[in-house]
């Protein structure tokens, strides 16, 4: 059986939201699966009613490396006995080195008896193999993602950048103009990450509607900024790209 567990959000969402969804799930229908049970419909009060009841008999526990430094006293922490079953939050696998990834291995194939571990990660790209291998994927469906994005990453994103539905159907007519953007320098890469992210969306649903080669073309534009983004080039390259 397999007890790590790893959430592809995508994009920038409300932790908080996702881990009272994934909680309520685990303990009220016995499973991790989040696509299907639209998870979203229940009360806030709700899971909040629940997520903070176990929080208290710590059947939640909440963990980040903060540093690279205190992840094995973290992770060695988490060796001991679990009378209930226990879900552990290990935090988002973008933000972590290699070589934290790496320190994590024994505790995901080997986890104590009771304890279920559950990471994030926006895609596989950001997940090593050998985290891969040890652990169940599910990714979050669109409708649910829209639903616990980032809101004060998503308003910073409306004052600094073009709005994304605008641009997606100026990138499909290849009329995007990169100089519609005044001051890249003032851009934190999170934020372009983000507004690609909601661009692609867009894209992505004009091509179920239209699928269309000038709306192809456009999503491979769009996965190849991301690619730039995340290799850290040049903001401006990163938006360029949309123009070419």
């Amino acid at each position: 059986m397999i007890n790590s567990h790893i959430y592809l959000t995508q994009t920038h969402v409300n932790k908080d939201i996702l881990q009272r969804q994934i909680v309520y799930c685990f303990y009220e229908h016995s499973t991790f699966q989040l696509a299907g049970k639209d998870i979203t419909l229940v009360a806030q009060n709700v899971l909040d009613k629940k997520f903070d009841s176990l929080i208290n008999t710590q059947q939640v526990i909440l963990m980040n490396f903060s540093s690279k430094s205190d992840y094995r006293d973290t992770i060695l922490s988490l060796y001991k006995s679990y009378k209930f079953p226990t879900v552990v939050f290990l935090g988002n696998l973008n933000q972590y080195s290699t070589q934290l990834q790496e320190g994590m291995l024994r505790i995901l194939e080997e986890p104590p008896y009771n304890l279920f571990i559950v990471l994030f990660a926006h895609n596989h790209q950001e997940i090593l193999p050998t985290i891969l291998s040890r652990s169940q994927l599910y990714l979050i469906p669109n409708n649910q993602v829209i639903k616990i994005l980032d809101m004060s990453l998503s308003e910073k994103v409306k004052k600094k950048l073009p709005s994304p539905g605008e641009s997606a159907q100026k990138i499909m007519l290849s009329k995007f103009d990169y100089n519609e953007i005044k001051d890249f320098s003032k851009l934190e890469r999170e934020e372009i990450d983000f507004w690609l992210w909601q661009v692609g969306a867009y894209l992505t649903e004009y091509y179920k509607q239209r699928p269309q080669e000038s709306i192809g073309l456009g999503i491979k534009k769009l996965l190849e900024s991301q690619k730039l983004n995340n290799e850290n080039s040049l903001k401006k390259f990163v938006f360029a790209n949309l123009s070419l």
